[in-house]
């Protein structure tokens, strides 16, 4: 209703409504008149005041003269729902007892008609009433609903981010302890079957007559599909300015109507901008036909073919990159309408492609140069690639080559044993095969083949590639060979081993058959040359089974190490004393090798004890938090469970690019096996690291790269622990490493990695949370100058003067955290002189005590205004023995300082200077704020100029000249027939004077070129334009 409508006051009279909304801030002053008069006439009709922003203090004086309830006006047009559920209770507590079943039925109505859900929920939290709506928006039945409370865990409450929230963020903690409505706000529910949803709730409290909140009434929204769509818009925001791709869009014409913003981001150089302009006269000239080309084709394609092109185009800098292009027509599809390019600089890939060609022209000359056939085999079995070799070997041009099967370089006799070595490269990772080459001609050459499997980047089989060789002389002397072998396996084919015999009587000694590999010297020709030849700790023990034997007649069964520096190896004696025909006992003994199963069995025990200590240990490294009590651990591991001595760990260091020992035995550190900082070279530690592989190095070759200081270093053995360093082991005795130690190492050095992995990962996270901490930080930073800067527009658009500009800036400036002083300063006649414009803060007394000191002020203004560009010191403190200011801003307690001159037109106009407490207080964020504020001050200083001077009637212009042709002025003005307005002192040093001048003349190069000819003038150049 709007006031003095008599027209509105009888239809209420004549047909009441159930209730009255009234506009009471539209009625102005003559809304309480109006109120009062409907409730006078009409009292049953309830009257609800709409109350808009800035006038919430009249929803008394409406209640006072008779209005039900107070409403804000925004809730009329973002909340309709509220109003309804206002209008309900208002219309409700009017209406009689016996109409309060009428009325409820229309409430129910109403509630059933909105289409939200209405939930009202108990000062306890819990939900008393849901209508049928709820079905729709909360995933729930209403009967279930109000099994519920507002925070019942099945709703797994979270923000829009999936971060849970704390129930005194929740709308009905809110409503609760404010007892104010609450508007759009958002969070995530999940449903009983699963899905997260998004949801808007409108709340509202509902109170008793004492005026405390007994419910809260809630209007709840299924917002989920809205949501995603502006996820997905921010997405694709996203993409198009992060995005290294390039994005235009083009007309039917070739003309750029769109050009994206990550534009900027192809690459280390800069694009044209090529909007309104075709891309044709910045494409390359060798590339424009092709491009045409393609673009005629692109504009004769459908909506589902995507047209790829490779050009150059011109950058800023002048240069040529190279682009790959993917084009769609979309013209006269709506909302693009155009021809949508996508860009990507492939520099870096042409670049690859050509060195790629040059290493396959350099591998194909290298493979035509050997003597053997070398073949490539694709997936399909056919013949993809080959040398030289196979061209002149075969006869077949390359053509017939090319494609050629495989199987038709061999006899079809041989077809299944080639097709079944092929197989089992393809299956094993590697195959060897002897197999007939059949020529063009159908000669047939004996060959060995060997082919491995061949895997493309995502580890599936594209093929085989391998080597032939002719293996025709081979051959002929492996079948001499086997003709050989064969009549000695006719005399030796009873045994493998070696046959002696022992004379009793004269201990004469007789080598039947003594294999040279068995180690023992079939010269021997008495027992105690034989025994010569046993290692001295078990040359007792085979004596002792020896002559046992004899003194039994009977048998004899030991075991012996070779009395050999090289390599610990077992042999096995065993046989039986007989008597000959001549009476006299003879020993028949055989001698063979046991070497491999007596190491097979001591390292199964050895590998068995270690890995139970390795087991325990591992649990301890995993415990460890830094990598230098892993190396401790393992260290110590080594030394107890292998009985090492000499152990060491190097771990690579990122910083110095070396191996730097971190953990070693004493015995180690007594040795230089190992620098305690390895440099990358030839030392077989380095080799370990750099091939990933175990290396051993024994002998005069390891005395090539280090010796001992206190004993020499017979044999050393570096495993690489992954990427991260290096486990060292040396021996100082006459022994070499066996497999199980070298075994067991690399499974410990295996479990090191893995330990020193999820030290590592254990690190990145807390980094990582350190990294997502500060940029909250910086967010929060940036949110606070974004409304300072907001709020400094709002109120210097409202500022009547200069000062009033100035000192709000200041004002606004200090509510930053960051902030603690800032001050606006303007130069007057010289650089070094500052007039205070305003100022926020404690700081005002350290300004006039610099100014003060005596001395020429130095303050950061001076040096931006003196410099015409931004002064910033992130570390005043460094500079207090240099600067008297710095001493004065760090005892008024600053730390950080940032300056930015107001420069127009080469004038400095002011200067706004910010203090803080911190250090390196000042980003990049407060340059562009402080930049952005200067322009405001300049801006709507100049307004506020005009305004005082179209508002002033009386001024005084004082015109005057000098007889004196010695004023440079007065001169200036006779040479050049005009007057001459001196506007400002822009400059003043010790020998020059800059000033800024009106002349009243359009011929702006006359009055240039006059004042290059006074004497004392030095220079002179027009500013604006005419």
């Amino acid at each position: 209703m709007v006031a003095d409508n008599e027209a509105t006051h009888q239809k209420i009279s004549d047909h009441p409504p159930d209730c009255v909304l009234f506009d009471y801030d539209s009625a102005g002053q003559h809304g309480t008149e109006q109120i009062s008069r409907i409730h006078d006439e009409q009292p049953a009709v309830p009257i609800i005041a709409l109350v808009g922003d800035g006038n919430e203090n009249r929803g008394g004086e409406a209640i006072r003269a008779g209005a039900t309830d107070c409403l804000h006006t925004r809730f009329a047009t973002t909340a309709c729902d509220v109003v309804a559920i206002r209008i309900a209770n208002a219309v409700s507590s009017q209406r009689s007892t016996d109409q309060t079943a009428h009325e409820t039925n229309k409430l129910d109505q109403i509630l059933t008609t909105v289409p939200t859900a209405i939930t009202q929920v108990a000062a306890t939290g819990e939900i008393v009433f849901a209508n049928q709506h709820a079905q729709d928006h909360l995933g729930v039945e209403p009967s279930e609903a109000t099994d519920r409370t507002y925070n019942d865990p099945r709703w797994e409450i979270t923000d829009v981010d999936g971060t849970p929230l704390p129930d005194e963020e929740l709308p009905f903690q809110q409503v609760m302890n404010t007892g104010e409505p609450i508007e759009s706000f958002r969070h995530n529910i999940v449903w009983p079957d699963g899905q997260s949803r998004t949801v808007e709730i409108n709340g509202s409290p509902l109170c008793d007559d004492a005026g405390n909140v007994e419910s809260v009434v809630f209007a709840i929204v299924d917002i989920t599909e809205q949501q995603d769509r502006v996820d997905t818009l921010r997405r694709h925001k996203t993409y198009l300015e992060h995005s290294p791709d390039v994005v235009h869009l083009l007309a039917a014409d070739g003309t750029v109507t769109y050009q994206s913003p990550s534009a900027t981001q192809a690459g280390d150089f800069v694009l044209r901008d090529l909007v309104g302009k075709e891309p044709n006269e910045f494409i390359h000239p060798a590339d424009q036909e092709r491009v045409q080309s393609d673009f005629e084709e692109v504009l004769a394609s459908g909506l589902d073919e995507t047209i790829k092109t490779e050009f150059r185009i011109e950058t800023a800098d002048g240069t040529y990159r190279w682009f790959e292009n993917r084009a769609t027509n979309y013209l006269d599809h709506e909302p693009i309408d155009g021809i949508l390019v996508t860009s990507r600089q492939i520099d870096e890939r042409k670049q690859r492609k050509q060195e790629l060609e040059a290493e396959r022209a350099f591998i194909q000359q290298a493979l035509d140069g050997i003597n053997d056939i070398f073949y490539l085999i694709g997936a399909d079995g056919t013949i993809k690639r080959w040398n030289e070799q196979l061209v002149s070997t075969t006869g077949y041009t390359a053509t017939e080559i090319s494609g050629m099967e495989a199987s038709e370089l061999f006899p079809e006799s041989e077809h299944d044993s080639v097709a079944a070595a092929i197989a089992t490269a393809v299956e094993d990772g590697s195959a060897t095969i002897e197999a007939t080459l059949q020529t063009k001609s159908g000669e047939l050459i004996p060959y060995n083949w060997s082919g491995a499997r061949l895997c493309d980047a995502d580890g599936n089989t594209s093929g085989i590639v391998g080597i032939g060789r002719d293996i025709s002389e081979q051959k002929a002397k492996q079948t001499k060979l086997e003709e050989t072998t064969r009549r000695l396996e006719t005399v030796l084919s009873k045994t493998d081993t070696g046959v002696w015999t022992l004379d009793v009587a004269d201990e004469s000694f007789v080598s039947v058959r003594m294999p040279d590999g068995i180690g023992v010297d079939g010269e021997a020709t008495d027992i105690e040359s034989y025994l010569q030849q046993i290692h001295p700790a078990d040359r007792a023990a085979v004596q002792d089974a020896i002559e046992s034997a004899i003194d039994r007649q009977g048998e004899f069964d030991t075991e012996f190490r070779l009395d050999d520096d090289a390599y610990e190896r077992w042999l096995r004696a065993y046989g039986t004393v007989i008597d000959d025909e001549s009476g006299s006992l003879k020993v028949v003994g055989l001698t063979t090798e046991v070497t491999e199963r007596v190491h097979r069995t001591n390292g199964l025990e050895k590998r068995q004890r270690v890995l139970q200590e390795l087991h325990n240990a591992t649990q301890q490294l995993y415990t460890v938090r830094e990598k230098s009590e892993v190396a401790e651990v393992v260290v110590g591991l080594l030394r107890d469970a292998l009985d090492l001595t000499h152990v060491g760990i190097a771990l690579f260091s990122e910083e110095t690019g070396t191996l730097q020992t971190v953990d070693a035995t004493p015995d180690f550190e007594a040795v230089t096996c190992l620098p305690n900082d390895l440099s990358p070279g030839d030392h077989p530690v380095w080799d370990a690291y750099q091939t990933g592989e175990s290396n051993i190095v024994c002998g005069e070759a390891l005395k090539t790269k280090t010796t001992g200081d206190t004993e020499p270093i017979e044999c050393l053995l570096a495993v690489p622990i992954g990427d991260f360093g290096v486990v060292t082991t040396c021996l100082v005795d006459d022994t070499t490493f066996e497999t199980v130690d070298t075994d067991l190492i690399e499974i410990i050095a295996a479990n090191t990695a893995a330990a020193l992995e999820a030290i590592e990962t254990t690190t990145e996270r807390t980094e990582i949370a350190e990294a997502l901490s500060t940029q909250r930080m910086q967010t929060n930073e940036l949110r606070q100058v974004v409304a300072v800067m907001q709020s400094i527009q709002k109120q210097v658009s409202q500022a009547e003067s200069r000062a009033e500009i100035c000192a709000t800036i200041c004002g606004e400036l200090t509510t930053l955290d960051t902030i603690e002083f800032a001050w606006v300063g303007r130069p007057k006649a010289t650089d070094t002189a500052f007039e205070t414009t305003a100022t926020s803060g404690n700081g005002k007394q350290y300004i006039n005590t610099v100014q003060s000191d005596g001395e020429t002020p130095n303050l950061p203004a001076h040096l931006a205004a003196d410099r015409r560009e931004v002064y910033r010191n992130e570390a005043i403190a460094a500079d207090v023995r240099d600067t008297s200011w710095a001493k004065e801003a760090l005892s008024a307690g600053y730390r950080s300082v940032l300056s930015v001159p107001l420069v127009h037109e080469g004038v400095v106009y002011d200067v706004i200077t910010v203090y803080a407490a911190a250090e390196n207080a000042f980003t990049a964020v407060y340059e562009t704020l402080l930049d952005d504020i200067g322009s405001l001050l300049l801006n709507y200083t100049q307004l506020v100029n005009r305004e005082q001077l179209t508002t002033e009637d009386n001024h005084t212009v004082a015109t005057f000249s000098f007889s004196d042709d010695s004023y440079p002025l007065e001169e200036l003005s006779k040479r050049s027939g005009s007057k001459i307005h001196l506007n400002t002192v822009v400059r003043t040093t010790d020998d020059i004077l800059t000033l800024l001048i009106t002349a009243d003349t359009a011929d702006r190069q006359a009055v240039q070129e006059c004042a290059e000819d006074v004497a004392t003038v030095r220079s002179a150049k027009p500013i604006g334009t005419a």
